[in-house]
């Protein structure tokens, strides 16, 4: 059988994204590519063949994990809960960190990692899931923001955080294909580390918060929070989870799966 190059592996877990399934075609081609098993010995596999190398009981190791602070707090705590109780032996460290880490400095295992061009050049991905960004507020607030035209907004302050974006002007895109977008900028910029505080401070009417719509999906739902430019937003942008290259033990490849899981539970329509 021909040895697939790295190129030849990125083309096939791209051609996995467009499959009816892709978390679980990625997770099979990636467990066939690094285990060097074939196809008919991945069909054969059953759960009780997934022991530590003495067969004596489940899989066991230490696991450094890396997510943005957002997903951490608002996405991933019932899936940290869950992986936690069901795999006592994993030694399961948790580094929250919005920017960009060097998995070999950092020693990580496990990374998440949300943005327009996610880099994933040292990281082997198992899953890779659209997320849109959206700008929230109170409708109190909305209300004043909407009647001004486009330019600076001096009504209501923006409430940004850690992997939003840098201070200043923003462009923003319109719903409706073939119109123009629209250009907004915050006289008051407030830098907030903690997301769920902005939100909650969204929530009070004290500005305009930046995050991702999952984080806020309920809140819109039952119109606590309403989108502050209705019929502009920002494109989606890719969340990515997947193992540090070099770290590919069957500890981290079991916590990366079963967050990639956890995720994709989260973020389907209707949750």
């Amino acid at each position: 059988a021909p040895v697939l190059s790295e190129k030849d592996i990125k083309r096939v877990l791209q051609k996995c994204t467009q499959t009816a399934f892709p978390q679980r075609n990625r997770c099979v081609f990636m467990l066939g590519w690094l285990s060097g098993m074939r196809i008919g010995e991945i069909a054969a596999l059953c759960v009780g063949d997934v022991l530590n190398a003495r067969g004596a009981g489940p899989i066991t190791g230490e696991v450094v994990f890396s997510a943005p602070r957002e997903v951490l707090q608002l996405w991933l705590v019932e899936g940290l809960r869950d992986l936690m109780v069901a795999n006592p032996g994993i030694d399961l460290s948790i580094l929250a960190a919005d920017q960009i880490l060097d998995p070999r400095r950092q020693r990580l295992d496990v990374i998440l990692r949300v943005g327009p061009a996610a880099r994933n050049d040292d990281m082997d991905c198992l899953a890779e899931i659209p997320v849109q960004p959206v700008l929230v507020c109170h409708p109190d607030v909305a209300a004043r923001i909407g009647v001004e035209g486009e330019g600076s907004i001096t009504s209501a302050g923006l409430m940004r955080f850690g992997a939003f974006g840098p201070a200043g002007p923003m462009t923003l895109r319109s719903k409706a294909g073939g119109k123009p977008g629209r250009e907004v900028d915050f006289a008051r910029q407030t830098l907030i580390t903690d997301v769920a505080l902005a939100i909650a401070l969204a929530r009070a009417g004290a500005g305009v918060v930046g995050c991702l719509e999952p984080s806020v999906r309920g809140d819109l739902a039952r119109g606590r929070l309403v989108e502050a430019f209705p019929g502009f937003g920002f494109p989606a942008v890719a969340m990515r989870i997947g193992v540090s290259r070099g770290h590919q033990t069957p500890a981290a490849l079991l916590v990366a799966t079963e967050l990639a899981r956890s995720l994709a539970g989260f973020l389907a329509p209707g949750e």
